[in-house]
């Protein structure tokens, strides 16, 4: 440093106390620093006497005082080692509306593609069951269809050509199409291009639809028909319930309206107009069982007679067919002459039960011969002690229908108050004395799982006829007065007799419930007092009363 810069040094010390304060600090900490005196504090003599001048360290003292407080600087803290991280809470974002539509058009991809991938196709939709079929012939390119096969929601027509099939569907719903037919399935209901359908919808099942080209029929509880004829006209017959209909082409508005019960209605399809029919309870197949070849169609009546004819009890017996009481044998024939031998002259019986086994509804038949009580009445052992002058000897045999041949009259149909009987519309069984005839009504019941037996129902007499044949003589006697004895028996028991019954009482009207645990139904007539000549007796219109069963 020259001698100039020392005395400018000099008087810039002398002129600012703060500047002398602070370099007298530096000359201290950096003695102190190195272990010897300061190179500037050796330098020259003068400025460290000027340095430490009493004058200069008075006034130094005296700005001590009126200084500012100076501001020591902060100290760097020493690092530590980290022995746990603790993370701050992350700050949670707030979802912007278009957020949210990014997330939900994202997530409904992801489930497009999952449902592709794990869910059956439309094919694999099984939606009902064919449970039985009778005659049923399909079309080519159906598939092969048997009971107990599958059906699918496929979006594919059937072709029923012809014959009758019965589908249940998974919630309980029956439903009986009667070919022809074209008719497609789906979960909710059926879509019927043409032809005939009967559905009886369970509590599960409401709501179920049929849909025709032109109409729509949405079942509220029912049991209905509906007939979709190839023109677009459609007809729906309401058995049970209601059902709401929506008529007109599906591009058009709708025209609505309620069926209830026992009504009808048609759909004009090139009128566009609804238009009230008679009901017909027996127009659409209700029930089937291809093991009998039974259909029914909502007939409430068993018809006995078409059973003796080798029937269901539906109309598929055959007139002047029965069985033999002495043998159980069943018997048919297109000759005349040979049926006539088989139910005209004076047979014996062996006094045992026959059992009818070539008919799956009649248990068996019998002579009631009152000398060898108690009689076998049932193939399950069942007896009766209660016939009265029932003998060995019968005349004919029990037959589907009502008609007398012999030697003093020619062949002639019965009477009844002046009603010929043995004829489809009014037929009848002839039961000549001494004959009974059993009837097997768990097997008839096993033929209609859809319904049940109420009671039975008949007519009885004696021909009037009788009176015409010039040898008959109702004389006081009662020896040739045509007179005869009758019961109904169930399992056993009397639940009707009759006797001494003579054409002069006309018609006799026998009416006895069915409780469902009643197993077989008797009938039987012996000859009364008098002998068994021109006891022409006959059952006519004899019936089982039966309801649709609760689902």
């Amino acid at each position: 440093m020259s001698d100039e810069e020392f005395r400018h040094f000099e008087d810039l010390l002398r002129a600012n106390p703060q500047v002398c304060r602070y370099y007298v600090e530096s000359s201290v900490l950096q003695s102190l620093f190195r272990g010897r005196k300061s190179a500037s504090l050796s330098g020259s003599c003068a400025a460290a006497q000027t340095a430490w001048d009493p004058q200069l360290w008075d006034e130094l003292a005296a700005y001590e005082k009126q200084a500012p407080a100076l501001q020591a600087p902060e100290e760097t803290p020493q690092r530590q080692v980290i022995q746990k991280v603790v993370y701050p809470p992350r700050e949670r974002r707030k979802l912007t509306p278009f957020s949210i539509v990014v997330l939900l058009n994202t997530a409904a991809i992801v489930l497009f593609f999952v449902f592709l991938r794990f869910v059956p196709p439309k094919g694999e939709h099984e939606v009902a069951t064919l449970l039985d079929q009778l005659g049923a012939q399909w079309g080519q390119a159906d598939p092969a269809l048997r009971p107990g096969g599958r059906l699918r929601a496929n979006g594919q027509s059937l072709h029923l050509q012809s014959g009758i099939v019965h589908l249940r569907y998974d919630n309980g719903v029956d439903v009986l199409v009667e070919g022809p037919a074209v008719f497609e399935m789906s979960k909710s209901g059926v879509y019927v291009e043409y032809g005939r359908l009967y559905s009886r919808v369970s509590q599960t099942g409401l709501g179920f639809m049929v849909q025709t080209p032109t109409s729509r029929f949405v079942d509220l509880g029912t049991e209905f028909g509906v007939h979709a004829q190839v023109n677009g006209t459609a007809e729906v017959h309401v058995i049970k319930g209601s059902v709401q209909l929506f008529a007109g082409p599906q591009q058009k508005a709708k025209n609505s309206l309620t069926v209830s019960e026992n009504k009808a209605v048609r759909y004009d399809a090139y009128g566009a107009k609804i238009e009230q029919i008679p009901v017909a309870k027996e127009a659409f197949v209700r029930a089937i069982d291809s093991n009998t070849n039974m259909v029914w169609r909502g007939q409430q009546r068993i018809d006995l007679a078409d059973i003796v004819g080798g029937g269901n009890g539906l109309g598929t017996g055959k007139l002047d067919s029965g069985i033999e009481t002495n043998t159980g044998r069943w018997f048919e024939s297109p000759d005349p002459d040979l049926v006539q031998s088989k139910v005209t002259g004076i047979l014996s019986g062996a006094g045992e039960y026959n059992k009818v086994s070539s008919l799956a509804l009649i248990d068996g038949v019998f002579v009631p011969d009152s000398r060898e009580a108690p009689v076998q009445i049932t193939s399950v052992g069942h007896t009766f002690s209660g016939f009265v002058d029932g003998r060995e000897v019968f005349w004919g045999n029990i037959f589907n229908g009502a008609w007398h041949a012999s030697d003093t009259a020619l062949k002639h149909q019965l009477k009844l108050n002046g009603q010929t009987y043995g004829t489809p519309g009014n037929p009848a069984i002839s039961l000549h004395s001494n004959q009974g005839i059993t009837f097997d009504l768990q097997a008839i019941r096993r033929t209609l799982p859809c319904a049940k037996i109420l009671r039975f129902t008949s007519l009885f007499g004696v021909s009037e006829t009788v009176a015409l044949v010039p040898s008959f003589s109702p004389s006081a006697d009662g020896l040739n007065s045509g007179k005869v004895n009758c019961w109904v028996l169930i399992d056993g028991k009397e639940r009707f007799n009759r006797n001494c019954v003579s054409y002069l009482d006309g018609v006799i009207e026998i009416e006895v419930d069915i409780q469902d645990e009643d197993c077989f139904l008797t009938l039987v007539v012996t000859e009364s007092n008098d002998r068994r000549a021109y006891d022409w007796a006959l059952f006519a219109r004899p019936s089982l009363l039966i309801e649709m069963a609760a689902n």
